[in-house]
């Protein structure tokens, strides 16, 4: 969902795939290389699908984490700033360490803390080890706009 055109380039446009959430989590790898999207699993007929959600500075979205979403490359001088707030049950842990830390993670909302974690069956993917840096979705959108 990274790439492609969109009738709101000059705006800050979101595009998602509405009820994408319902089929799973996607895979964010392209063989060996964690691609930090998951373009490589996409199939054309469910990028048709996607909608857009012009945003002006300031603006709030809302959905779902597992719902496919993206934007366009930055075509413009003025740079794209995402604040993203997660929320999650007590009883859901993280597999790995977080890519960005905040004095805010783990901290409760509502509810008291869980003494068990919640586990799924199946098997997980996981990212990789990004303790020693995480490059953001925009610089390799970046990149890949460039051609390098």
């Amino acid at each position: 969902m990274g790439s492609g055109t969109s009738p709101c380039p000059v705006r800050r446009c979101l595009r998602t795939i509405p009820g994408s959430h319902r089929q799973g989590p996607r895979s964010h790898w392209d063989g060996d290389h964690y691609t930090l999207n998951c373009n490589p699993s996409m199939k054309a007929e469910e990028l048709r699908l996607a909608v857009d959600s012009e945003l002006d500075p300031g603006d709030i979205v809302a959905h779902h984490g597992l719902v496919v979403h993206g934007s366009s490359p930055n075509q413009s001088e003025v740079m794209r700033i995402t604040y993203i707030i997660q929320y999650a049950a007590a009883d859901a842990f993280a597999y790995t360490a977080p890519v960005i830390d905040s004095r805010h993670r783990n901290q409760m909302v509502r509810g008291e803390p869980a003494r068990h974690a919640r586990v799924e069956a199946g098997v997980i993917e996981l990212p990789p080890d990004f303790s020693s840096g995480y490059p953001s979705i925009y610089s390799i959108q970046a990149h890949e706009a460039s051609g390098r």
